[in-house]
């Protein structure tokens, strides 16, 4: 899915949702994961489970299965840009459920349909279900091979057997595969050693010398979005890879581990040219204070590469991780140090700012990873959302601002 589609298809989401609001659902964390990274990465959050969330339980309740994530990807234009091992498990919950699904019918079958246009999206009540569209692999196809693609950047395989990496010496870059279901935020662990230790692949062992090359002359890194063929298998297959743009990596070691940081995004063709083209920033899933400029107490919405996005203010972010003095702002356990001799924290908006929430020092809190994490995508997140407003409050009782903030509605 390119971002252009991304954004088309969370606008599509957010329709759906203000859809099913009218019904007296209160989708917030949906909404807020919508916000925060886009209606591709959530999506596939939510399918790679497998199992019923509390947003398809609820809808089931009110009758209005159509309105699920798992029909909406199943019955329209847009199972055409999902992983088919996720479709797969769309519609077994749907069958599961006596939900009578009709799968959106591919333009590109024999039967001399034609293809809607990119803005169209298909009822599922126009839909007739024909068998082949259950056998059709719904993911977009690669017109030529991985290795390929690397040969034309001018990083050719060392290895095309396991294929996990190129490098060219002479122009000082290398180019790693990222598999995008592991993608954390704006972080990826290229090398894991924990799980390397033992692991005499060639490809194992030719990434783990280009890794310690790259790191030592100061080589430039870039990394290869991936889609699996099957999430679960091992070793993976490519299913898709993104031949038009390629991810801008800063590498780091810690401890034996090696990890990528994603700065931006740059088209494949300034590579292959060997120019320096504009990189796109990264918008990462997680951390919800990377962009600037000024924090405001209504931010205002600006575009982005994927999805949608707010101004925020670094200067907010800064004064609450000083503020913090290295410590989790709601456990207390102290981040890890880092090379500047600092103590590694995240900043959080307690309300989301695609809920309203202010961009303010009053509504953001400083916490160690597990807990910023666990506040986007855990159980408990309403939770733990009144409890970061608790201890806020306690340290800033004297703040009219942080009188006026709220948790926000149930789901």
């Amino acid at each position: 899915m390119t971002p252009n589609e991304d954004v088309a298809f969370t606008e599509f989401l957010r329709q759906k949702t203000a859809e099913a609001e009218t019904l007296g659902y209160r989708p917030k964390l949906f909404k807020q994961m919508l916000g925060a990274q886009g209606g591709e990465a959530t999506v596939r959050q939510l399918l790679a489970k497998g199992k019923p969330s509390e947003g398809f339980t609820r809808l089931w309740e009110l009758g209005r299965l159509d309105l699920t994530v798992e029909a909406l990807v199943v019955e329209t234009k847009w199972r055409l840009f999902v992983d088919p091992i996720l479709v797969q498990h769309a519609e077994r919950l749907l069958t599961q459920s006596k939900y009578r699904f009709s799968p959106f019918n591919d333009p590109s079958s024999a039967d001399g349909t034609t293809q809607a246009p990119a803005s169209a999206v298909t009822s599922a009540a126009e839909q007739k279900p024909k068998p082949q569209d259950l056998m059709r692999s719904s993911r977009r196809k690669n017109t030529r091979s991985f290795s390929d693609f690397c040969a034309s950047l001018g990083a050719p395989l060392a290895n095309r057997a396991d294929r996990w990496c190129g490098y060219n010496q002479e122009r000082g870059f290398a180019v790693f595969t990222i598999w995008a279901d592991r993608l954390r935020g704006d972080r990826y662990v290229l090398w894991d050693a924990a799980l390397r230790i033992n692991d005499r692949r060639v490809g194992a062992i030719e990434m783990s010398r280009v890794l310690r090359q790259v790191i030592a002359a100061g080589h430039a890194a870039y990394g290869i979005r991936c889609e699996p063929h099957d999430a679960n298998a091992t070793p993976r297959e490519r299913g898709y890879f993104d031949d038009e743009h390629l991810l801008v990596l800063t590498l780091s070691e810690e401890a034996s581990n090696v990890l990528a940081k994603v700065e931006g995004e740059t088209p494949a063709a300034d590579v292959v040219a060997n120019r320096r083209g504009p990189m796109v920033p990264f918008q990462s899933a997680i951390d919800d204070l990377g962009a600037p400029p000024s924090g405001n107490a209504v931010p205002s919405r600006t575009a982005k590469n994927v999805g949608s996005g707010y101004r925020r203010d670094n200067a907010v972010r800064d004064y609450v991780v000083r503020r913090a003095q290295g410590h989790c702002e709601h456990c207390g356990a102290r981040g890890f140090e880092m090379v500047d001799g600092t103590y590694y924290l995240e900043a959080h908006h307690v309300i989301a700012l695609s809920a309203e929430g202010p961009d303010t020092v009053e509504n953001v809190i400083a916490l160690c990873p597990e807990h910023h994490r666990e506040a986007h995508y855990g159980k408990d997140a309403e939770g733990l959302e009144r409890a970061f407003l608790a201890k806020l409050r306690g340290r800033l009782s004297e703040s009219p601002c942080l009188r006026s903030i709220e948790p926000s509605s149930n789901l």
